[in-house]
């Protein structure tokens, strides 16, 4: 409100003396910067109590704005000389969008001008219905010289501009400010103290209105920039505009001495939209009959409280008419504030209607437009279903469609409160089951309670219909992932329109005044909505992994007889596996990390699924998103981690890169078929193995390797190919590497899939030159005064090679010199009688081995000699192949017991 708002109101009272009460509870009162203007208190005021009363005659509604329009217009034609009869129009380029005009009476007249355009006879009947009536312009087609009008109540129609004439000045008087307040904005500024005709009173609330307001109409265009990505960018930037076309349309009816000038009529304007009421005729039964809305002075000084419900009646006529009454909304002392409601608003209307914004609104809100293709049929179950849902959320809107068979239109509002409305997840979900499951499911539950399921948000899949088939099951199960998915795919594009980020914002907000503040804080506050979404959705992306996951575990997947049936249902639908391993693969499921780590888990989890495995404990230290891991609290990590850069660690990518594909795809052949081939798992178990003894047999990650560099100097014995002493020395290490050149059969070892090779044989990874030499077990010989490092030394977890390692080791460390034992592979992780293994036998995560509960990678007898002379002091989970259980233990050497090194504390 403007500074010298007071002695306008002051003026106010003196020219329009008896039009207020003399004994009102309030007065305007200038609360100071950051309040501003407003209605003060004068004395306490009681909850209910009629503080203000105002005589119904200052009120300006529409109606009695356009009689004004109408009278100065009659007055401004007489002066000018305007015949009451003007000629037709002579051209289309003579009209302006939005011009009142009138349609000529002659109908013969109107028809001939018509086909001279070449308008045909279709719609003639409409044509002869506004014969002699006004009418607005709403287009116009220069190729042709014709124009689309619409009377009052009527449809549009198409006329020549031949058919057409200026409006007399009353009659068109009563169709401005239909679509905008033309008639109250040029009522407003035209009603100047000096203004011939001007009600008296009019004109001095005219000159009490502010000099100006803070909507973006009269922002800057680089003030309107700081709106870029904003929802409501295009809007703002329209206001000037539409406002500019309003007043040309205003000129080319009454002509532009009465219309004033465009900077005028943009201040009348927004006059009239930072302060009009609207006439509900239950509270405003005699008021309301002279239009729909109606500016009220004194009354519009008071500010918004959006605490104040707004149904609460604090503007009304009063019992007996005659009288405007304002009620205080609740108790008030002398001096306070009173306040109004200007209705439930969100920011964003705030902003472009009145300038201003509450502070920590709860309802700022973005706006997101889809179109539902799976209501495209409004005869459909499906689609009455969906329309039935948008009966029930108030954060969905149905919006105007063109015709039938296209999607459904919906505005959804996505809130402070509500970031991620319930509906709009269902539509996702809905959007994303193919058409034929879709319209299946909405048979099988019937039109209401898929409205209602929509409506609640709730996960396709957790709807129980009885009669479904998995092929529904299965398509719900991916619809729930792919929307969420999708949702979230949609979110961070919103977020990707603005210039800035979240946080530049609140940098600029600091030092930010005016619009640009404005401007800043409503894109703050649009990105603090789409973030909360993404949280939100985060979850739900969550969920409908962990359900995916949940229902594998739930089903036989045929790993224990794995039938010929079983096997040809699979290969049978082949095609559409890969189809839907085409739709999982691109999406993203979170940030490159979580999306990667999810499928990593899936894979492992579905390995375990088949094999009954996935109840066991140790499997949850696959867990690399706990909460996309059934059975394991939400936020309860592991330390688990595949994050590690992968780059210059080639088996960690390739790791990552293969277990991602053996997930999705996995996922996607469960999702089909219901279950999992053993063939194909079989065939990535054994290109893991081949992969592994072309590299190292457990994947190295930055958590591993500076865990054993801080274990430096170090002996490596069994090496292999040498990536890990490669990749320690890369970090500063000193590392000795020994490997054997060809494996000799005295070690020995179990029988099996991770059997040791022939006698003699070459091993598969050659060592790396220069970070590997030869070297056995005799080799431990001069390391005593290097910690130990061993992994996987037993082939299938038998044999005598890590034990030899180790008690060489051992004995050439009597000084104690060195005194930690690091161990990297599988360690006594499956102790016997564990559910679910084949036969109740103890076993190990590798299939075909023959092991004992001890794992693959070390003797039964090697890890008796650790358990003996060693503690374990830490651990380090590792990255882990298909039903294999890698880590890495760091062992301290006991300072006393059979054995002790001499020396040792």
């Amino acid at each position: 409100m403007a500074a010298d708002v007071d002695a306008p109101m002051r003026r106010l009272a003196e020219m329009a003396p008896g039009f207020l009460h003399e004994k009102a509870a309030v007065e305007p009162f200038d609360f100071g910067p950051g309040r501003g203007w407003g209605m003060r208190a004068l004395r306490q005021v009681s909850e209910g109590e009629a503080v203000l009363h105002l005589d119904s005659r200052m009120a300006l509604t529409t109606g009695r704005a356009r009689a004004l329009l109408a009278a100065w217009a009659v007055e401004a034609a007489a002066a000018d000389g305007v015949p009451p009869r003007p000629a037709p129009f002579a051209a289309v380029s003579e009209l302006v969008v939005g011009q009142v005009v009138r349609v000529l009476e002659d109908q013969q007249a109107v028809l001939n001008a018509c086909r001279d355009c070449g308008i045909g006879e279709d719609n003639d009947a409409a044509r002869c219905a506004v014969l002699g009536r006004c009418a607005r312009v709403r287009e116009l087609d220069a190729s042709d010289g014709s124009a689309e009008v619409r009377a009052a109540g009527g449809e549009p129609v198409w006329l020549a501009a031949a058919a057409l004439e200026a409006a007399p000045p009353a009659e068109a008087a009563a169709l401005v400010g239909d679509e905008d307040p033309q008639a109250p904005s040029a009522a407003l500024r035209g009603a100047s103290p000096s203004a011939a005709g001007a009600p008296l009173a009019l004109a001095a609330y005219a000159a009490a209105v502010p000099a100006a307001f803070g909507s973006p109409l009269f922002w800057t265009e680089q003030e309107l920039d700081e709106l870029e990505g904003s929802n409501y960018a295009a809007r703002a930037r329209g206001m000037r505009a539409e406002a500019l076309a309003a007043h040309r349309a205003l000129s080319a009816t009454f002509g532009r001495a009465l219309a004033v000038d465009a900077e005028a009529f943009a201040w009348g304007l927004g006059a009239v939209r930072s302060r009009v009421f609207g006439l509900d005729a239950g509270k405003f039964p005699l008021l309301a009959a002279e239009g729909c809305a109606a500016m009220l002075p004194y009354v519009d000084l008071c500010n918004h409280d959006p605490d104040i419900p707004p149904q609460r009646c604090l503007v009304r006529e009063s019992s007996a008419g005659g009288t405007i009454e304002l009620v205080a909304a609740r108790d008030y002392a002398e001096g306070d504030e009173v306040f109004i409601s200007y209705g439930f608003k969100r920011s964003s209307e705030l902003m472009l209607g009145w300038g201003f914004l509450l502070p920590g609104d709860a309802n700022d809100a973005v706006e997101l437009e889809m179109g539902v293709e799976r209501a495209r049929d409004p005869s459909a179950t499906c689609s009455r279903a969906c329309r039935y849902a948008l009966s029930l959320s108030p954060d969905c809107e149905l919006l105007e469609t063109s015709c039938d068979g296209e999607p459904l239109p919906v505005r959804v509002l996505l809130t402070a409160s509500q970031p991620v409305p319930r509906l709009l997840l269902g539509l996702c979900r809905l959007e994303r089951l193919p058409a034929a499951e879709a319209e299946q499911l909405a048979a099988l539950a019937g039109e209401q309670a898929l409205g209602e399921w929509l409506q609640s948000g709730a996960a396709l899949a957790g709807m129980r219909c009885p009669g479904a088939s998995w092929a529904l099951r299965g398509a719900a199960l991916l619809a729930d992932l792919l929307a969420a998915a999708s949702l979230r795919a949609v979110l961070l594009a919103l977020l990707g329109r603005y210039p800035t980020s979240l946080g530049e914002d609140e940098a600029i907000l600091e030092r930010a005044e005016g619009p640009r503040r404005l401007a800043v804080s409503l894109r703050a506050r649009e990105k603090r909505v789409l973030w909360a979404g993404l949280r939100a959705v985060g979850s739900e992306l969550g969920a409908a992994f962990r359900g995916v996951l949940e229902a594998a575990a739930a089903r036989p997947l045929g790993a224990e007889a794995q039938c010929a049936e079983v096997q040809g249902a699979v290969d049978a639908q082949r095609a559409r596996v890969e189809e839907v391993f085409r739709q999982l693969w691109g999406p993203s499921l979170g940030d490159e990390e979580v999306t990667r780590a999810s499928w990593v888990q899936a894979s492992y989890y579905l390995f375990l699924c088949l094999h009954r495995l996935h109840e066991h404990p140790e499997a949850q230290q696959m867990a690399l998103v706990p909460e996309r891991w059934p059975g394991v609290p939400r936020g309860m990590g592991h330390g688990t981690s595949i994050a590690a850069a992968v780059e210059g660690n080639e088996l960690l990518a390739t790791y990552c890169e293969k277990m991602r594909m053996w997930g999705t795809y996995l996922v996607a052949q469960f999702l089909v078929t219901g279950r999992l081939s053993v063939e194909d798992t079989n065939t990535m178990s054994k290109e893991s193995v081949s992969i592994r003894k072309q590299t190292a047999w457990s994947v190295p990650t930055a958590e591993a390797l500076d865990c054993l560099a801080r274990f430096t100097p170090l002996l490596e014995l069994g090496a292999g190919s040498g990536l890990w002493a490669r990749l320690l020395r890369g970090r500063g290490a000193d590392v000795q590497a020994r490997s054997l050149g060809r494996w000799s059969g005295r070690f020995g070892g179990a029988a099996g899939g991770a059997g040791p090779p022939e006698e003699g044989c070459s091993l598969e990874a050659a060592p790396a030159l220069g970070v590997v030499a030869e070297g056995g077990p005799e080799a431990a010989a001069s390391g005593g005064d290097r910690n130990l490092v061993l992994m996987w030394p037993d082939y299938g977890g038998g044999g005598t090679f890590g034990l030899e390692c180790l008690r060489g080791w051992l004995a050439a460390g009597a000084a104690g010199r060195a005194r930690h034992l690091l161990c990297v592979g599988e360690w006594g992780l499956w102790p016997s009688g564990v559910p679910g293994l084949a036969n109740g036998r103890p076993g190990t995560f590798a299939l075909g081995t023959g092991a004992g509960g001890h794992g693959q990678s070390f003797s039964q007898e090697f890890q008796d000699l650790v358990a003996e002379r060693f503690e374990l002091v830490e651990e380090v989970p590792l990255p882990r192949w298909p039903l294999f259980a890698d880590s890495l233990r760091v062992f301290r050497l006991r300072s006393s017991g059979p054995n002790a090194p001499a020396g040792s504390s």
